[in-house]
C-alpha cells in the first residue's frame, strides 16, 4: 500500500510504501527526521523546581501537583503524620540498629514502626522485627505466649 507524506525538511510531497522512505526532492529520511524534531520539541520543556511538600528540600518536576516529595521516605513519612527531625532522632536514638534486635540494616533503611489504632510513631525496627511485629497483630500478649512458647519448645 503506499502512502502519500510531506517532507519534514524540505516541505515537498513524496509517496512511501513499505520500503522507500527517503524524498526524492532532498532525500531525507522521513522516519528518521521526524524522531529528530519530536525529541527537539519534548527536550525543550521547562521543568520547575518545587520545596518537597514533607521536608522542603528542592525538588525538579514538571508540575507542582505531580511527585510531591523528594524521595520514598519522605512520603511514607508523610502518609504517616511523622516529622522528619522526629525520624532522624529515632535513628540516632537507636544508634542506626534494629530497636528490638540490634542488627545494622543491609542495603536497606530501618522500618518505621508504628502502632495500627492510635497512628502513633514508636522506632525504627529491621524489616523482620517490623514484620514479626505486625504478624503479631501489635499485641503484646501474643508476644509473650510467643516468647513463653519458644522457651519451653526450644
Amino acid at each position: 500500500m503506499i502512502h502519500a507524506f510531506e517532507c519534514a525538511d524540505c516541505g515537498g510531497s513524496f509517496s512511501s510504501d513499505y520500503w522507500r522512505k527517503y524524498c526524492e526532492g532532498c532525500g531525507t529520511n522521513s522516519a528518521r527526521s521526524f524522531r529528530k524534531r519530536f525529541k527537539e520539541k519534548h527536550s525543550q520543556r521547562k521543568h520547575g523546581v518545587y520545596p518537597c511538600d514533607h521536608c522542603g528540600n528542592s525538588v525538579v518536576r514538571r508540575k507542582k501537583s505531580v511527585y510531591g516529595f523528594c524521595s520514598s521516605l519522605c512520603r511514607i513519612l508523610s502518609s504517616m503524620k511523622i516529622n522528619i527531625e522526629d525520624y532522624r532522632a529515632a535513628i540516632a536514638r537507636a544508634k542506626n540498629r534494629c530497636e528490638i534486635c540490634g542488627t545494622k540494616p543491609k542495603g536497606r533503611r530501618l522500618a518505621i514502626d508504628h502502632c495500627h489504632t492510635t497512628g502513633k510513631f514508636r522506632g525504627v525496627l529491621c524489616s523482620y522485627c517490623n514484620t514479626a511485629i505486625g504478624l503479631l497483630k501489635d499485641s503484646p500478649k501474643l508476644a509473650e505466649k510467643a516468647s513463653e512458647y519458644l522457651r519451653v519448645r526450644n
